[in-house]
């Protein structure tokens, strides 16, 4: 009895010691509250652009929070006052007119500190972005600048001008709010929220936009950004209805002629034709129907409405 109580007995301290053993894992820390490895903040050095936040990582030095952070220019790249617990942090720089040298130090609990050394490069995309409508002859009012039409097309631009290389870059154009899009082909017949261009030799960045057909009167917004950089900008313009005289509607373009490669030979293929004025629905007749027909013969109830001359 003695001998299986002492087995018993052993066999129990056994089982507590492999139970803490398994509990402890294998040993290995993580290097974010590791105290012997040195408290960093992460990246090291970093170049930072006006308005595009940049975020830090702090680890290391057995992660002994909350962390103070301070800044050797506050107006520049403004840090918390208060001390924080988080091990990322997000900062954004302020406007400048060159490059300028910043240092973000942290500080932990231990008196252990890491800093980074940023510099912040003048925001390539700081000139104004501007709205140009486009029309034909019979919509004057629909040509002009900071506005477009419903159903006419403009263009977005903006001059990528300040510090390093201008030219070539790519340039995204984005819908943030509105009933505009950009077209993707040169016939306007499929488009997108958002669109990417190379800025030209002077820097310049230009995208087609086009307003939604029969859309209401409202305030757009667009927003451009320099991919590489992430810096942008955004800008706000009118969409506004096209107006002629009371009663009065007209087709764009009023006409169009197209002609055959030989001599008593008809040519193929369509014309678009929009509607302005008047009161939609429209109904549409050719006077030779074998030569042009209409698709659709009567339109939908919107002002400006669509068809196609086969």
């Amino acid at each position: 009895m003695n001998w299986m109580l002492e087995h018993g007995v052993k066999s129990i301290i056994l089982a507590c010691c492999l139970m803490v053993l398994n509990s402890c894992g294998s040993g290995a820390v993580s290097s974010s509250s590791n105290p012997a490895l040195a408290l960093t903040l992460s990246p090291a050095t970093a170049t930072a652009y006006p308005g595009v936040p940049l975020t830090f990582s702090i680890a290391g030095g057995g992660a002994r929070g909350p962390y103070q952070l301070t800044s050797s220019n506050a107006s520049l790249l403004e840090v918390p006052t208060a001390a924080v617990n988080d091990t990322q942090i997000s900062l954004t720089p302020s406007s400048v007119s060159a490059q300028q040298s910043v240092t973000i130090t942290v500080r932990d609990q231990a008196g252990a500190t890491a800093t980074s050394a940023v510099a912040i490069q003048p925001n390539l995309i700081n000139g104004d972005i501007t709205i140009t409508g486009t029309a034909p002859p019979e919509f004057p009012a629909c040509a002009g600048a900071g506005f477009i039409c419903s159903g006419q097309s403009g263009t977005a631009s903006l001059t990528v001008s300040a510090g390093g290389s201008t030219a070539s870059r790519n340039v995204r154009f984005d819908v943030v709010q509105g009933a505009f899009k950009f077209p993707t082909d040169v016939a306007q017949t499929t488009f997108a929220n958002t669109i990417t261009v190379r800025s030209d030799e002077t820097g310049k960045a230009v995208a087609i936009i086009r307003a939604d057909t029969g859309a209401l009167p409202q305030i757009a917004t667009i927003r451009i950004t320099d991919v590489l950089t992430g810096a942008f900008r955004t800008a706000t313009f009118i969409i506004k209805q096209p107006s002629i005289g009371t009663g009065q509607f007209t087709t764009v373009p009023p006409e169009w002629k197209i002609s055959g490669a030989f001599v008593n030979e008809c040519p193929g293929g369509d014309v678009d034709f929009l509607i302005f004025g008047g009161t939609p629905p429209y109904a549409i007749r050719s006077s030779a129907i074998q030569f042009a027909t209409p698709s659709p013969t009567l339109t939908a109830v919107e002002n400006p409405s669509k068809f196609t001359a086969h």
